[in-house]
């Protein structure tokens, strides 16, 4: 849950838009030919309770504590209160 990201990277895996998110970059095995892809859904969390990971939230989630993410993503339905500073690194 943790995967770096490029923060100036996002891809989309549809021509309408409707599958876009951040891109990560790993090494095709045995090439040493880097590719891009986006995050998995096992490369992110859904909720806020784990620091330093990528989220990714289809329902409103309440942060209790500060905290530091590697990155936010708001699905359809996604949102965030905030009690408490969030910050995305």
């Amino acid at each position: 849950m943790t995967k770096g990201i490029l923060p100036w990277a996002l891809g989309d895996t549809s021509l309408s838009g409707a599958g876009v998110g951040f891109l990560t970059s790993d090494t095709v095995a045995d090439t040493g030919t880097a590719i891009l892809r986006l995050l998995t859904l096992s490369e992110q969390t859904t909720d806020l309770a784990t620091a330093a990971a990528n989220v990714n939230l289809s329902t409103n989630e309440t942060l209790q504590t500060f905290t530091s993410f590697n990155s936010l993503r708001l699905d359809s339905g996604g949102g965030y209160v905030g009690i408490r500073l969030l910050t995305l690194g």
